[in-house]
C-alpha cells in the first residue's frame, strides 16, 4: 500500500463529518486496490469510476463532497506530506471534479405520450413534421442534435445507418438508426447538405420544429408537448421495456448514469414488497 495512503488511513481527520467518513474510507480503499497515490491523475480516475457506476445522484455527489473534504482536511494535518506544488495541482483538479445538478423537476410518465399516442402522432402530422418525431422518438435525440447532421456524417452498415453526432458538452455517441427511415427522410426533404433541410437549403431551426410538434400535441392529444418530449418518450418507455439505465444513459449521452437514474426512476416502496411476517 502507498505509505501515505497508509498514513492517512491510520490517522484521524479531526473536523470531518461523520457523514463523510464512510465514503472518505470508499475513496481510500479505492485508490489502495488500485495501487494508485494521492495525485492528479488518481482523482480523475476516482471520478471516472463513480460515473462509470450506477450511482444515484445524491449518493455520487456524496462520494466527491466527502473525498474533497477528506483531501482538503489531509492538507491541514499531515501538511509534511505535500508540498505547495502537489497542494495546488490537486486543489485544481478538486475545482475541476463538479457536482451533478440534481433534477428540479423528476420527468412525470403521465405528461408524457404513450407509444400509442407518439404512432397517433406520426400519422396525423404533415409529412415533414411527422418525419421530425418519428427520428426524435426513435432515436431520442435532442432536437440540435437531429438539425446539426449533416448527410456526409450519414455512413452504411450492414444492417443500419451509423451517425456520429457530437451531443451535450462536446460529448461524442453513435446512433443507429433504420435504413428505411433514412431513406424516407432523404427522398422527401431532397437534401443537399443537411438531413434535414429546408426550402432555402439551409437547416430548420429549433423554434419551428418544437413549435410545430407543439401545435400537433394540443390538436391531436390535447397534450402540451415539445420535440424534447419525444427524448423523455424514448427514455421511458425503453425503460418500461426493462432496458438497463446504463445502456439508455449511454445512448442518450448522459454524463453520468445518475442523471439518467435521477429523470427517469421513480422511488418508492409498495405495500406488496415490504417483507412482511
Amino acid at each position: 500500500m502507498n505509505e501515505l495512503i497508509t498514513l492517512i488511513k491510520n490517522k484521524d481527520l479531526i473536523g470531518l463529518p461523520e457523514s463523510y467518513m464512510y465514503d472518505w474510507n470508499y475513496f481510500l480503499n479505492f485508490l489502495d486496490e488500485k495501487g494508485l497515490g494521492m495525485n492528479e491523475e488518481s482523482l480523475k480516475k476516482y471520478e471516472k469510476h463513480l460515473k462509470e457506476n450506477d450511482y444515484k445522484v445524491h449518493n455520487y455527489n456524496k462520494k466527491i463532497c466527502s473525498m474533497k473534504a477528506g483531501i482538503r482536511k489531509m492538507f491541514e494535518q499531515t501538511t509534511a506530506s505535500f508540498d505547495l506544488n502537489m497542494k495546488f495541482k490537486l486543489e485544481k483538479v478538486l475545482n475541476q471534479i463538479k457536482l451533478i445538478k440534481i433534477s428540479t423537476r423528476k420527468i412525470d410518465e403521465n405528461s408524457l405520450p404513450t407509444e400509442e399516442e407518439v404512432k397517433k402522432l406520426i400519422n396525423k402530422a404533415h409529412k415533414n413534421i411527422s418525419l421530425f418525431i418519428e427520428f426524435l422518438y426513435h432515436q431520442g435525440v435532442r432536437v440540435s442534435e437531429m438539425l446539426d447532421i449533416k448527410l456526409s456524417d450519414i455512413k452504411k452498415s450492414k444492417e443500419c445507418y451509423i451517425i456520429p453526432i457530437i451531443g451535450k458538452g462536446r460529448k461524442a455517441r453513435t446512433l443507429k438508426v433504420k435504413k428505411e427511415l433514412i431513406n424516407r427522410i432523404i427522398e422527401y426533404f431532397e437534401s443537399e447538405e443537411w438531413l434535414f433541410e429546408n426550402l432555402h437549403y439551409n437547416k430548420f431551426s429549433r423554434r419551428y420544429v418544437s413549435w410545430q410538434i407543439h401545435l400537433l400535441g394540443l390538436k391531436v392529444l390535447k397534450k402540451r408537448i415539445s420535440a424534447h418530449t419525444m427524448r423523455h418518450a424514448f427514455a421511458t418507455h425503453l425503460k418500461n421495456r426493462g432496458v438497463s439505465i446504463k445502456a439508455i444513459s449511454k445512448y442518450l449521452g448522459h454524463s453520468s448514469t445518475a442523471i439518467t437514474w435521477d429523470m427517469y426512476i421513480e422511488d418508492s416502496i409498495e405495500f406488496n414488497e415490504l417483507p412482511l411476517s
